[in-house]
């Protein structure tokens, strides 16, 4: 196994989120099940990141990440967008099924989008 890469006091700025499909995954202490998501926020001085299959079968997980958004971004159910508009603009995609594709193997109506609600919708992140 190789060695951790310490950055020798640098700062790592990248997010990485894990996502557990099967199995039992343990990470930093934590332990994840199938549909939760765990995440190593940015921030960090080395780039290890040790996984731990903690089933009795195969695990299988998601691993998501990149550097941090340097914008602010909208987000609302199951669509992130940089703003209101873009929201807006999923939500009629999705329930026209007109830009998501769909979910092969899934048996059932695809699912409705709630409205939207009738406050502004927040942007949220750092503006850098």
């Amino acid at each position: 196994m190789p060695e951790p890469r310490h950055l020798d006091g640098a700062v790592l700025r990248v997010f990485l989120g894990i996502l557990v499909d099967e199995g039992r995954i343990r990470t930093a202490g934590t332990l994840l099940r199938p549909a939760e998501l765990g995440y190593v926020p940015d921030g960090a001085t080395t780039l290890t990141l040790t996984l731990t299959n903690e089933s009795d079968t195969t695990a299988r997980l998601l691993l998501l990440g990149g550097p941090p958004l340097g914008e602010e971004i909208v987000m609302w159910w199951n669509f992130v967008g940089r703003t209101q508009g873009d929201i807006e603009q999923a939500r009629e995609d999705w329930l026209s099924g007109s830009r998501f594709g769909e979910a092969k193997g899934y048996d059932g109506d695809p699912l409705p989008a709630p409205e939207l609600p009738s406050v502004p919708l927040k942007a949220r992140g750092r503006v850098r």
